[in-house]
């Protein structure tokens, strides 16, 4: 159904009335005319000027000027126009008759290129489908962040833990080492007392056995031996040497002990 749109302005005063306060719907096309009617008429020729566009020639009717609505017109969100008439002779020259601008609203559609499936529901379907994996996903990164939030702190707390452990075995470490340093440091200073006390022991006994094998020879070689008036061995010794016995054995060999006192 065509829309014609009705203009009247009282040529004497400029009111205007219009009887819509929208022009049409942006990408119609000759759904309708636009109708500019003074009162009382005015005679000449009339053009529509649309701001920032430019001028069109409206054809005279009765009393009335009209002009087919194109899709050219119909720039969202709307536009605004006057109308201009001048001497039929001359319709360039200067205006006789012109209205303020008027302004008029340009109703928006959808522009698009794409074709909706003929299966519409089943199209339906698929993007509810689409939007659940989405939330799904949503919910799986939300998921894999608060696991990955607890097995960082459980990976920290592990790692505190373990410094801690080797905190305690080098204190552990270093208090065995001390202990074992001391242990050893008593032992080697009592095997060392041990050593010299057995060693001054041992010194002490070889002296003493050198000083009586020194003995028996200095017995030895200052004895004297001789044959009494009854014809008996007679063995003359040092007094310091009294630790010195010398006996004749059974076979008539002369035999030296040394008395330990």
């Amino acid at each position: 159904m065509r829309k014609n749109i009705q203009i009247t302005v009282n040529s004497e005063t400029g009111f205007i009335c219009k009887d819509s306060e929208i022009l049409g719907i942006s990408e119609e096309n000759l759904q309708g005319k636009i109708i500019f009617k003074p009162e009382p008429c005015v005679e000449g020729t009339c053009r529509m000027y649309v701001e920032n566009k430019g001028s069109i020639l409206m054809q005279k009717e009765e009393d009335f000027y009209t002009l087919d609505i194109k899709s050219s017109l119909l720039i969202s969100p709307g536009i605004e126009i006057c109308f201009k008439i001048t001497e039929p002779e001359n319709e360039k020259g200067i205006p006789i008759f012109c209205t303020k601008k008027i302004y008029f609203k340009v109703l928006d559609t959808i522009e698009s290129e794409e074709e909706i499936p003929e299966q519409y529901p089943s199209w339906i379907e698929t993007f509810d489908s689409k939007i659940a994996e989405l939330e799904e996903l949503e919910e799986n990164i939300e998921q894999a962040e608060a696991d990955r939030e607890i097995a960082e702190r459980e990976r920290n707390a592990r790692v505190d833990e373990a410094i801690e452990n080797i905190e305690d075995l080098t204190e552990e470490y270093n208090q065995n080492a001390a202990e074992k340093t001391n242990e050893f440091d008593t032992n080697a200073t009592e095997k060392t007392a041990d050593f010299n006390n057995n060693a001054d022991d041992r010194v002490e006994e070889l002296n003493n056995i050198a000083e009586e094998i020194e003995d028996m020879a200095t017995a030895i070689q200052f004895a004297t031996f001789e044959v009494d008036n009854d014809m008996n061995l007679v063995i003359n010794q040092a007094e310091k040497l009294v630790n010195t016995n010398f006996s004749i054995n059974e076979g008539g060999e002369l035999e030296v002990e040394i008395v330990h006192g």
